[in-house]
């Protein structure tokens, strides 16, 4: 038999994710998604896969002028990826090299532990057009 992951997940969890978690937010100043967004539409009309499962490839200026922070697109270099209108802060916590971020929008400043409990903090850099 194959062996579902979610089966091991208790239910309490599941039906916390499923009823209670939002697929965005939205602040005056920044957009939150797990993945990416449609630059050209509102958030309340976003697509699922968009929001969820579609890789960040570049810079995404959405059409309200906010920043969108997102994750989902692993940063190999274990620093988040700053490019004009999107931060992305997936460093890759769920591999052996991987770091988790948190960053505090108003100043910049990232914090990162992985499991071999190293923690390091740094600042994003300026973003440019390429990400380099």
């Amino acid at each position: 038999p194959i062996d579902n992951p979610l089966s091991r997940v208790p239910y309490a969890h599941l039906d916390f994710l499923n009823r209670s978690c939002r697929m965005y937010h939205e602040t005056q100043t920044h957009l939150f998604a797990h993945a990416n967004v449609d630059p050209s539409l509102p958030m309340s009309e976003q697509k699922e896969i968009d929001l969820r499962w579609t890789k960040l490839e570049g810079p995404v200026q959405h059409y309200s002028g906010k920043t969108l922070v997102c994750g989902h697109t692993r940063q190999a270099n274990g620093r988040p990826l700053v490019l004009p209108g999107v931060v992305c802060i997936d460093t890759g916590v769920y591999d052996v090299d991987g770091w988790l971020t948190c960053l505090h929008l108003e100043t910049g400043e990232y914090w990162q532990a992985n499991y071999r409990q190293e923690v390091r903090t740094g600042r994003l850099e300026t973003p440019t057009e390429s990400g380099t």
